[in-house]
């Protein structure tokens, strides 16, 4: 949906109003209007931007009337405080962005156009999406890291709603702020990551629409055309202008891809929101500013301790962003399907070696990296390290053959191979067989590979750990595998997904 133009006159002066460099315009052209949808899982995409647009107005005397409508609340102090790792870092800071789903300023009207149930049926709030920001010491730094929702990690003993002792168990990460509210999800995030938190913001329901809207929405491209009935969702391949009720629908979308696709479609909302918000002159135009500081600020709530001196410390670090210099990291998963022993289903393991890797040079305001994992070689040559009983494959016919999958998937099962079902390919390969991969399971791969040296690599961004193979007419089997000892010299090279980032200023059409 293009975004609808809504001329209008610039926002009404204020009190104490600075004064302009004369090459500045406070009357840009006015932008609004647009729709509202539901769910929780973009929120926070919205968040930095809002913390960049929040510190800016602080050096543009808007501080006092922003603090005004700003939600403080003190999670760190709550049940007898929140116990975390030492800091590594004085210059640095870190900051906990949760999404909740509260209903929080939505009528009866609202929920129902937005399609998110009610408030008695979905009362309270849950998280459903966690972001970890690191700002850099110094100016124009910043990292941002999304956890999976589903990650398999301990939720430390608390309180519980009774006012009983709930001892540490594991669990998936979102149940920490479900369990225990903001005060617990730091702590969990904490001890998981072993990062200092310093920070904590929370966006609401309403609170990305509203600055997408403020924006006069955002640019997004994909490659593919992406439908989902639940969500509304209907862009065919391309780039198109969004406004704030299209981008949820594109962030939200469940039913497309996996967790980890829908993470990447977020972090492109939110690289392309930050492009838009350091652009144009924002920033510096109060006028501007004040629109954009009433959608951000009235949708969020941060901890008591982010003071207006800290708003303007941070604005002055912020002032000088630029996208090239935001950094979103993945973290390295294991298993994105584990089903450990107890009532836990279906999470998300960490690769935990590599994982803390990242955490550690986050900690420690360091670089994170590669910045790319190359595509690996379609040779026979690949040396595989993973035993393909730990690599599970769907198998597709590509070719109309009558019972092609399920020979394949015999032939695969016989080489070892976790075989997760059969089906045909929307998309005919004729004779070629294709290997479709996610590119953070780059090592499994070579496995598969090796099996298969004759098959042809199409990566697949946010397929997850299930590969897809589809079998042409040509399929004559799968080899054995034999695998060879990983040698351990770096992160990259230790068998397991390694840490992949991209930045904000990345406007490939992936």
């Amino acid at each position: 949906m293009t975004y609808p133009a809504d001329p209008g006159r610039p926002a009404e002066p204020y009190a104490a109003t600075p004064v302009l460099p004369p090459e500045l315009d406070p009357r840009g052209p006015r932008r609004g209007g647009g729709g509202r949808r539901r769910r929780v899982v973009v929120r926070v995409t919205a968040t930095l931007s809002a913390l960049v647009v929040a510190g800016a107005a602080t050096l543009y005397g808007l501080d006092a009337w922003g603090n005004s409508k700003l939600t403080r609340i003190d999670p760190f102090a709550a049940d007898g405080g929140v116990t975390q790792p030492a800091k590594l870092s004085a210059d640095a800071e870190n900051f906990l962005l949760v999404g909740s789903d509260s209903r929080e300023g939505m009528s009866r009207n609202d929920t129902a156009r937005l399609h998110v149930g009610t408030t008695a049926s979905a009362a309270g709030e849950r998280a459903d999406t966690m972001i970890l920001l690191h700002i850099g010491k110094g100016t124009g730094k910043a990292v941002m890291v999304s956890f999976p929702r589903d990650s398999y990690v301990t939720i430390p003993a608390h309180r519980g709603s009774a006012g009983q002792t709930v001892p540490a168990a594991k669990n998936k990460i979102n149940d920490a702020f479900a369990e225990g509210g903001p005060a617990l999800a730091i702590e969990t995030v904490a001890q998981a990551t072993g990062i200092h938190i310093d920070h904590y913001v929370e966006i609401n329901f309403l609170g990305f629409e509203r600055m997408v809207n403020a924006v006069g929405g955002v640019t997004v491209c994909t490659p593919k055309t992406l439908k989902d009935h639940d969500s509304g969702l209907d862009l065919s391949a391309g780039t198109h202008k969004i406004d704030g009720e299209t981008a949820l629908k594109y962030a939200r979308a469940r039913h497309i891809d996996s967790d980890f696709g829908r993470i990447g479609r977020q972090q492109k909302l939110l690289a392309s929101l930050l492009r838009k918000v350091t652009s144009a002159g924002t920033l510096s135009n109060p006028f501007k500013l004040k629109r954009l500081v009433s959608a951000a600020l009235e949708s969020i709530k941060v901890d008591k301790d982010l003071s207006q001196g800290d708003m303007i410390s941070l604005a002055k670090r912020l002032n000088g962003l630029s996208p090239s210099k935001v950094t979103f990291a993945s973290i390295p998963v294991a298993d994105d399907n584990y089903n450990p022993p107890g009532p836990v289903a279906a999470a998300v393991l960490w690769e935990q070696a590599q994982a803390q890797q990242l955490f550690n040079a986050i900690s420690k305001d360091e670089p994170v990296g590669p910045a790319a994992t190359p595509a690996p070689s379609s040779s026979s040559s690949v040396s595989a390290t993973t035993p393909p009983s730990q690599v599970r494959v769907r198998v597709l016919n590509g070719a109309g053959v009558k019972g092609l999958a399920a020979r394949a998937a015999g032939d695969l099962g016989k080489a070892g191979f976790a075989v997760a079902g059969t089906g045909n390919a929307a998309t005919a390969t004729g004779a070629q067989t294709v290997i479709r991969y996610d590119p953070r399971w780059s090592t499994s791969l070579k496995t598969l590979q090796a099996a298969l040296p004759a098959a042809t690599l199409t990566p697949v961004k946010g397929l997850g750990g299930t590969f897809q193979v589809v079998a042409g007419s040509s399929w004559s089997g799968a080899q054995s595998v034999k695998l060879v000892t990983p040698r351990r010299t770096s992160a990259t090279a230790s068998g397991t997904p390694a840490v992949q980032t991209r930045t904000a200023a990345d406007t490939a059409c992936t």
